[in-house]
C-alpha cells in the first residue's frame, strides 16, 4: 500500500509547513484573521486539499476493485496469525545441521573423487579444475564439500575460499585483497594491482595453497590479476572454479573439467523426502511417493528447484490431494520470467504468504552472494515496518519466526553456525528472482542504470 503512504506522507508534509510559517510569523494581538497576497496562500491550500481528496477518493476506487474481484473469484483471506499456526506443525526439521548438511544424493563420491585428483603429487606444477554446470545444480556446494573435507585441510599450507562470488562486477582488486586477507597477510593501504601482486606473492610464499573461485563469469579477472601472483605459490598448489561456461575453464587453463550431472528421479525424490519428511514418516512417505515423483519431475533433476519445491511442501498438509495442488499449479508453465530463472522458483515465491513476500524482495537491495546475520537482516525488516507484532509478541521475536521460515523454505541458504547467530545469504537465481518481482519498487545498482521506467521506486541501494 504505498499509494496510501505517500498520500500519508504528503499530508505529514503539508503539516509541517503550516507548522513552520506560523512559528516564522509574529504573533500581533487584536489583529483579525486575513488572507495576503490577493489570497493565493489560502487557495493553494484550498488546492492542497482538493489534490489529496481526489488521491484518497482514487485510492478508495482501487480498493473496491480489488475487493471485488476477490469476491468473483472466491478468494479466502488467511491472516498471518492463522498461517503461523498451520505452519507451525509442518516444519520439525528446524536445526542447524539440516542447514549445512546437503540433501543431494551422490554429492559425497564426486567430492572424494576430486579430491583425490586434487591430491595427486605426480602431476606437480601449479594446477586449475573446473566444476562445470547449468545454475542450481550444485557446483558451489561441490567445491564447498570439498574445501571442508580433511584431506584438503591436511594437505595444503593455506585454504583460501572467494566468496561472494567472482562474477560479471567483481572487482580485481577486491579479489586480490581477499586472497591476502585470506592468506594471513596485511595488504595495509595497497589499492592498485602493481600495490597487491607483490603482497599476493609475499603471503603465498611458495607455501602449497588450495584457491576456490566460486561463479566465474569471465576469464579476464584469471588473466589481468591472478595467474602472475599465483605462480608464487608451492608447485603442488590447486585453484578450484565453478563456472557454467566450460569455454571459460579451459581458458583459464583447467587440466579437467568436473561437469555436474542432473539428478535422476530417483536420487531426486530421495532429497525431497530428506528435506521434507522426518524418519518417523514412512507411512507418509509411501502415499505421497506417486504425486512426489511427478512432481520431482517437474524440477528436471535440478538440486535448486528440488529444494525450493521441497520448502513449498513442507508448508502443506500431508495428503494426496494437497501435494495435487502444487503439482497442477499453473505457475510451471509461467513462461515470462527472464533467461535462467526457472517457473518452480517462482512458485517458491508465489506460496509465500503477504508479509514474507516483502521480507524475500527485501532482499534484492544487498548486492550478490551479500552475507548478512540473522540479527541484521531482520531488524531491518522491522525497520521497513514488515513485521505487525500484535499483543503479548515481541517484534524481534516475530521477526526470528519470518527468519526461521524462509530459511526452511530454502529461500535463504544459511552459511554459518550456530541457529540463533548464523549467517545467511541468497543463491544468484533466486536473488535474480527477487531483482525480477521487484523490478517496479525496488531498485539495487549503479544510479547511472536507474530505468526511467520504474513505476514507483520506494526502495533504492546505490
Amino acid at each position: 500500500m504505498y499509494d496510501a503512504d505517500d498520500i500519508i506522507d504528503e499530508c505529514r508534509i503539508e503539516g509541517w509547513k503550516v507548522q513552520s510559517s506560523k512559528q516564522l510569523q509574529p504573533l500581533k494581538l487584536n489583529t483579525p484573521a486575513r488572507c495576503h497576497s490577493f489570497l493565493f496562500p489560502c487557495f493553494s491550500r484550498v488546492a492542497f486539499h482538493h489534490e489529496i481528496g481526489k488521491k484518497i477518493k482514487d485510492l478508495n476506487i482501487k480498493l473496491e476493485d480489488i475487493s471485488k474481484e476477490r469476491q468473483e473469484l472466491q478468494l479466502v483471506s488467511i491472516t498471518g496469525e492463522q498461517r503461523n499456526s498451520q505452519m507451525a506443525h509442518r516444519i520439525c526439521r528446524e536445526t542447524s545441521s539440516e542447514y549445512l548438511e546437503s540433501d543431494i544424493v551422490g554429492i559425497d563420491e564426486e567430492a572424494s573423487n576430486l579430491v583425490q585428483l586434487l591430491m595427486d603429487r605426480n602431476r606437480g606444477r601449479n594446477l586449475v579444475y573446473a566444476i562445470v554446470g547449468m545454475g542450481g545444480i550444485g557446483k558451489t556446494t561441490l567445491a564447498q564439500k570439498i574445501f571442508s573435507t580433511e584431506q584438503i585441510r591436511a594437505h595444503f599450507d593455506i585454504k583460501i575460499c572467494v566468496c561472494p562470488c567472482v562474477s560479471q562486477d567483481f572487482v580485481g582488486i577486491n579479489l586480490l585483497k581477499q586472497i591476502i586477507r585470506c592468506a594471513g597477510g596485511d595488504f595495509g593501504d595497497a589499492k592498485t594491482k602493481a600495490e597487491l601482486g607483490p603482497l599476493v606473492r609475499k603471503a603465498l610464499g611458495q607455501k602449497r595453497f588450495f584457491l576456490v573461485l566460486d561463479d566465474i563469469w569471465s576469464e579476464r579477472v584469471w588473466e589481468d590479476f591472478l595467474r602472475g601472483p599465483l605462480l608464487s605459490g608451492a608447485a603442488d598448489s590447486r585453484t578450484l572454479v565453478t563456472t557454467q561456461n566450460e569455454a571459460i575453464a579451459k581458458q583459464m587453463g583447467a587440466v579437467y573439467c568436473h561437469s555436474m550431472k542432473q539428478l535422476s528421479v530417483e536420487h531426486g525424490w530421495l532429497m525431497l523426502c530428506r528435506r521434507v519428511f522426518s524418519d518417523s514418516e514412512v507411512e507418509d512417505i509411501k502415499e505421497l511417493k506417486d504425486v512426489g515423483m511427478k512432481i520431482v519431475r517437474k524440477c528436471n533433476g535440478i538440486p535448486l528447484a528440488i529444494e525450493t519445491i521441497s520448502g513449498v511442501l513442507k508448508t502443506k498438509e500431508r495428503n494426496n490431494r494437497e501435494w495435487e495442488k502444487v503439482l497442477l499449479s499453473q505457475t510451471w508453465t509461467f513462461n515470462e520470467l527472464p533467461h535462467g530463472i526457472m517457473p518452480v522458483l517462482y512458485l517458491g515465491y508465489e506460496d509465500l504468504p503477504s508479509h514474507l513476500k516483502q521480507c524475500f524482495i527485501y532482499c534484492s537491495l544487498f548486492p550478490e552472494n551479500y552475507e548478512y546475520s540473522r540479527m541484521q537482516l531482520t531488524q531491518m525488516w522491522i525497520a521497513e515496518g514488515f513485521v505487525q507484532a500484535k499483543e503479548q509478541v515481541v517484534e524481534e521475536d516475530l521477526a526470528d519466526n519470518y527468519y526461521s521460515e524462509v530459511v526452511t523454505r530454502s529461500l535463504l541458504q544459511i552459511t554459518g553456525k550456530g541457529f540463533r547467530e548464523m549467517d545467511c545469504k541468497m543463491h544468484d537465481l533466486l536473488q535474480s528472482l527477487a531483482l525480477f518481482v521487484a523490478q517496479h519498487e525496488y531498485f539495487s545498482g549503479d544510479p547511472q542504470h536507474l530505468e526511467t521506467t520504474l513505476v514507483k521506486p520506494c526502495h533504492l541501494s546505490l
